[in-house]
């Protein structure tokens, strides 16, 4: 619980709206407390959430580098899958790294890759995507 604490501490306000309204669901009754105590503490209402987090929107050229494109946030980590891309008779597996948000869960990296993916029709272009994945 520390950890969550000294999370939330290092948010700023925006960040700490985003965080609410993204991810308060899915954490554990005693964080939830938590979460809701730091935003009684900061002074806010849960109804301009929308308005205060979009109030902190950064300029297009710095989103896709710095900021994270759904709540403007720069808190990331590499988040680790695997992926199967099945074509006619064989299944490649893909082990991804995708750059997501702390505050949001969101990874503009990984919406990349399902549209890319969803373009592949041949062996050939699975084994590109692979190389491409792998630099």
């Amino acid at each position: 619980m520390r950890r969550l604490q000294y999370f939330i501490d290092s948010l700023e306000d925006f960040e700490l709206l985003a965080f609410y309204k993204y991810r308060f669901e899915s954490f554990m009754k005693g964080s939830q407390e938590k979460i809701l105590k730091e935003l009684d503490k900061r002074d806010f209402s849960l109804d301009s959430i929308d308005t205060l987090i979009v109030k902190n929107k950064k300029p297009e050229s710095e989103i896709k580098d710095e900021y994270c494109p759904r709540c403007y946030s720069k808190h990331f980590y590499l988040a680790s899958e695997k992926d199967n891309i099945t074509i006619s008779y064989a299944t490649v597996e893909i082990n991804n790294r995708f750059k997501t948000c702390l505050v949001c869960l969101y990874s503009q990296e990984k919406a990349e890759f399902k549209k890319e993916r969803r373009s592949i029709w041949n062996i050939f272009g699975a084994l590109k995507l692979i190389s491409k994945r792998e630099k």
